[in-house]
């Protein structure tokens, strides 16, 4: 009996350090805010010593003066006659460098990849707020997730150098989170019946 106790508990601790790791790198997630653009400090990876190229396909490529990783953050609760779907962008602040801190360009540029980050979570709130399954939503989210990358290449594409933000792609992006704003909230309700 004694045996058994000591591995239920190590079972335990075990997966409570699991738990608080995750939820600890959870914390360091920066989450997508009207309120709140991005500073140099919100990148705390180290830029790498050489420049990093980026292959833009169709044999184009550029030199990396920063890189941003973002992402979204997808669950779903079913209660009842009731799904909540929770969606969120983020960026890692672990994972995001700048090759020169000062360069407003490359802030600018970067800020606008997070912004990308967000229209995509909105257009996956609007189509879950009709989504009645967890199969078909987890569906939705693999879809919208492959069109953000292949929109952030597009974006990057059009950017040689990665910094700025061409006046094109800052009209587009500021009209695409003005006409999705109504999904701006990070959960969605689903009434099943």
């Amino acid at each position: 009996m004694p045996k058994i106790k000591w591995i239920v508990l190590f079972l335990v601790a075990f997966f409570l350090q699991i738990e608080f790791s995750l939820s600890q790198s959870k914390d360091k997630l920066i989450p997508w805010s009207s309120n709140h653009r991005l500073t140099a400090s919100n990148f705390e990876k180290p830029a790498p010593d050489v420049r990093t190229e980026h292959n833009l396909g169709h044999g184009k490529r550029s030199i990396l003066e920063g890189f941003i990783f973002t992402g979204i953050d997808f669950g779903f609760q079913r209660i009842n006659n009731d799904i909540t779907y929770t969606v969120q962008s983020f960026m890692e602040p672990e994972k995001s460098w700048m090759s020169d801190t000062s360069n407003i360009q490359t802030l600018e540029h970067e800020q606008a990849h997070f912004d990308i980050t967000e229209i995509y979570s909105r257009m996956m709130k609007r189509e879950l707020s009709t989504t009645k399954n967890n199969i078909a939503a987890k569906q939705v989210y693999q879809n919208y997730f492959h069109d953000l990358q292949l929109e952030q290449n597009k974006f990057d594409a059009a950017h040689h150098g990665e910094t700025g933000l061409e006046p094109a792609w800052q009209k587009k992006i500021t009209e695409q989170l003005e006409a999705l704003e109504k999904w701006e909230n990070n959960t969605v309700k689903v009434k099943l019946k």
